[in-house]
């Protein structure tokens, strides 16, 4: 059966399909698609899979953790082996784009969560049943092929796995070897974008045990935590979702308590310096940083940034934590937050949360606003701000309702480790978390501001050309009008910069779409979160014609909060002047260059930026830390930069896996900073 035909049988008629089935990623490499099969049809009689004669996901899980192909690591002293050639059929979405709460598996058992699943009785019973023999299998596998090698870890393997499922861990490696089988489960069942939560929290009690009772040194740990990130990092390409790269997996590190105290521990620096130390773009950090923090976390955070990984992302707990707790979440929940792949706020171990389940363009409606007779015919801006903030309104009621129709995979996994669904032995596909909310991310809020303050001077104030005469030359992409293009992009900025009225002006659509947002509620209860930052500021603008501030038709957005001309200090000044709104905190991330030579130059100043900036209230930041002449020469001579890693969205990747014109935006942007600089 060719592969094609097996997709379309899969989806026409899932259940008569006994095959593990190929999983193909569509890659973009270098402005080329690749096409990688991850699977191959190894299944053809399911007959052995124990279970009550009837099949579903959790059996297919089983068959399948009795057939991948294990292999001990010769450069490592941890067990990690994914097989990319099979993977598991599920009618619906799988569950992705989360942190797994690794905590339940490290200092409880993987045995005591299926046990207790299993008790609950019915499906939801049957199919932990079925889970708990798979991991099983897994492990039992596993030690096998570890008992069988040469290598010289092997021994430390054996003692690591030999109770990894039976009571919780008893030191440190075991720990890291516990968060590395567990994700290799989760990547090897589809599940993708997988986080690593707040590992400085969930490993501290290990670590410090093995310190005080001298199993472990600190350089020890150190060299282990090398090791864990390199285990990681492998199979990338494999896990990679939209671009290679983009894989999610992404630590948390540091943050307040619930008595407003920040917590960090020798692990918190300990991971950040080994991220910069193996410099590679996966897995990323992420420090949530307060004015409470200690300077010296600070300082080596900013120190890491010399690495040039695009790692650590900054989120501010002093402006997050509010919000989440606006949105209805407790204290505690709120200060124990951490981010789903990339940016996005998020509960672990109480949420079905998808946080990147769409994406909202502001700018398309207000092309369609301005197709309509009675928009070109406004008298005033005034007028015409209403005429945009209906289409508004409209645009974000049609988008939600598209929401309605994902439907999730069952997934007796992760609902073993989600808060709610033993309890009530419902899957969390059905809605059995405490949490069902969905988040969505936006594009092209920055192309509207600077697109209607324009307006309001151009034809407003200054009455230089009528709205329908300059849309009609936007509507051909201004070829037809070159001088008024010129016009237009020479005109000063507004969104990302110290600008009362682009402040005002953002700030009431925010408005607008909080009071649209909040009437919604998904299908299994849950409410929506929205945020100002998007993968997609590339993708979705290659759909949308030319704006009113300089960007043409196929043009990127903005990238996240940013502006091409802004300095980083107006950039966190803005950002601290937004009124989110109780909805929108799904990831507002300042998003800027900053110069090598002047990073390692100034490290205590930007030290005390960094301190300005965090007072002044900015949500999350990332930060390029390169410059145009190295991209331009590595974008001519990709041989002779093998290792140059870029931040792209809200992940690093190497500069070379990029297609063109990713290229071609980070470049732009870099020039840019250098001229504003």
């Amino acid at each position: 059966m060719k592969f094609m035909n097996l997709k379309t049988k899969i989806k026409n008629d899932f259940w008569q399909v006994n095959y593990i089935i190929p999983f193909t990623q569509k890659y973009l490499r270098g402005g080329k698609y690749l096409y990688v099969k991850k699977a191959l049809p190894i299944i053809r009689d399911l007959k052995v899979v124990k279970g009550k004669g009837k099949r579903d996901i959790s059996t297919d899980i089983l068959a399948l953790m009795e057939r991948v192909e294990l292999a001990v690591p010769e450069d490592s002293r941890f067990f990690y082996c994914l097989d990319p050639h099979k993977t598991i059929a599920v009618r619906g979405m799988i569950l992705s784009n989360f942190p797994f709460p690794y905590d339940k598996v490290i200092h409880d058992s993987f045995d005591a969560a299926a046990d207790r699943a299993i008790a609950a009785g019915g499906d939801y019973g049957w199919r932990a049943e079925n889970i708990k023999g798979a991991i099983h299998t897994l492990r039992d596998r596993s030690l096998a092929v570890i008992s069988s090698s040469r290598s010289e870890y092997a021994t430390g393997m054996t003692e690591d796995f030999a109770q990894i499922l039976e009571c919780p861990a008893r030191h440190f490696r075991e720990g890291l070897q516990r968060i590395l089988f567990f994700n290799q489960f989760l990547w090897q069942t589809r599940h993708t974008l997988n986080g690593l939560g707040r590992l400085d929290v969930i490993l501290d009690r290990l670590y410090e045990a093995d310190v005080l009772e001298g199993r472990l040194t600190r350089d020890e740990a150190y060299d282990m935590i090398c090791d864990f990130l390199r285990s990681l990092h492998k199979w990338y390409e494999h896990k990679s979702a939209a671009l290679i790269g983009d894989v999610g997996q992404i630590i948390i590190l540091g943050g307040t308590n619930e008595a407003g105290d920040y917590v960090s521990n020798e692990l918190t620096e300990l991971l950040l310096r080994a991220q910069a130390e193996v410099k590679q773009p996966d897995p990323k950090t992420l420090l949530r940083v307060s004015e409470n923090m200690p300077d010296e976390l600070l300082k080596i955070a900013v120190e890491c940034l010399k690495a040039q990984t695009g790692s650590p992302l900054f989120a501010n707990d002093d402006v997050i934590i509010p919000y989440l707790t606006r949105f209805g979440f407790s204290a505690g929940e709120a200060t124990a937050y951490c981010v789903s792949a990339c940016w996005e706020p998020f509960i672990i171990g109480k949420s079905l949360d998808q946080n990147n389940v769409s994406v909202f363009d502001f700018f398309v409606p207000l092309d369609q606003c301005l197709r309509e007779s009675r928009t070109q015919q406004a008298d005033s801006y005034e007028d015409f701000i209403t005429l945009y903030e209906s289409a508004l309104r409209k645009a974000w009621q049609d988008f939600l309702k598209r929401l309605d129709d994902f439907v999730w995979a069952k997934d007796p996994f992760l609902s073993m480790f989600i808060d709610g669904c033993t309890e009530q032995g419902k899957d969390v596909s059905e809605g059995g978390a405490v949490y069902c909310n969905y988040g969505v991310t936006t594009v092209g809020l920055g192309s509207v501001c600077d697109s209607l303050l324009n307006i309001k001077k151009c034809v407003f104030e200054d009455k230089q050309i009528s709205l329908s005469e300059l849309n009609r030359f936007r509507e051909t992409n201004y070829e037809t009008a070159p001088q008024v293009y010129e016009q237009l992009n020479a005109m000063p900025k507004h969104f990302a910069h110290d600008d009362p009225e682009a402040v005002e002006l953002v700030n009431h659509l925010l408005d607008v779409s909080n009071a649209e947002v909040a009437k919604y509620t998904n299908p299994m209860g849950g409410q929506v979160k929205f945020g100002l930052s998007s993968p997609d500021y590339i993708k979705a603008a290659k759909r949308t014609p030319a704006d009113f501030a300089g960007r043409k038709k196929g043009m990127a957005y903005g990238t996240h909060v940013s502006a091409s001309d802004a300095s980083y200090t107006e950039l966190a000044r803005f950002s601290g002047m937004l009124r989110l709104g109780r909805n929108g905190f799904n990831g507002n991330v300042v998003d800027f260059f900053l110069s090598p030579s002047f990073l390692s130059d100034h490290v205590e100043q930007f030290v005390q930026y960094m301190k300005g900036a965090i007072r002044t209230g900015f949500f999350e930041m990332q930060m390029n830390v390169m410059d145009s002449k190295t991209l331009i020469d590595a974008k001519a001579h990709p041989g002779r930069y093998p290792g140059l890693i870029v931040r792209v969205w809200g992940f690093s990747a190497y500069f070379n896996d990029l297609p063109e014109n990713y290229k071609d935006v980070l470049i732009k942007r870099a020039l840019d900073a250098e001229k504003a600089a």
